[in-house]
């Protein structure tokens, strides 16, 4: 089979422009980019062999671009204000839009810029434990396979272990 490339002008009948798109006879499909989100395409196929190509006669259906797009912000996160052993429920309101895992930092106020994982999975709670005393922050995200939402406003809890309890990280 001889490989030949022909470039056809293809009309955008949202603007009107002709682009050009290329083709070989050994291919089946092709990537395009270029396309924008929420935009309708039309597209024709020719068949090619070596004595030529046919004119397009087909015309595909309208095939509309969808880019992914992220979850909603998670949050606000509930849960106490303030815990004397160390072990507390966080949760969340589920976020919109296709959401395959939540992602939960923390920090100590005063500890620095450092946000710290402490949670990555599917459920919109997580039992947090081992935390001594201190003034923590919390912040969770929603993520899809290709994105991630923004994080959400932190919350605050200030942990009080009478007896001392230590501070700093989570056993």
């Amino acid at each position: 089979m001889i490989a030949q490339q022909q470039e056809r002008g293809r009309c955008d009948l949202l603007t009107g422009r002709v682009l050009i798109v290329r083709r070989s006879t050994d291919a089946r499909s092709r990537s395009l980019s270029g396309r924008v989100d929420g935009t309708s395409y039309y597209y024709r196929a020719s068949a090619c062999n070596a004595a030529g190509c046919s004119d397009p006669r087909v015309r595909t259906g309208a095939i509309t671009v969808q880019l992914p797009q992220a979850p909603g912000q998670a949050g606000p996160i509930s849960g106490p204000g303030f815990d004397t052993d160390g072990s507390f429920l966080l949760s969340w309101p589920a976020a919109s839009g296709t959401v395959t895992r939540y992602e939960l930092q923390w920090k100590l106020l005063g500890g620095g810029i450092v946000w710290n994982n402490l949670y990555v999975g599917g459920s919109p709670q997580y039992q947090v434990s081992g935390f001594g005393n201190g003034d923590y922050r919390f912040r969770v995200r929603a993520c899809n396979d290709d994105l991630c939402g923004t994080w959400s406003a932190s919350k605050g809890v200030i942990v009080q272990i009478s007896g001392g309890g230590g501070g700093g990280m989570p056993q």
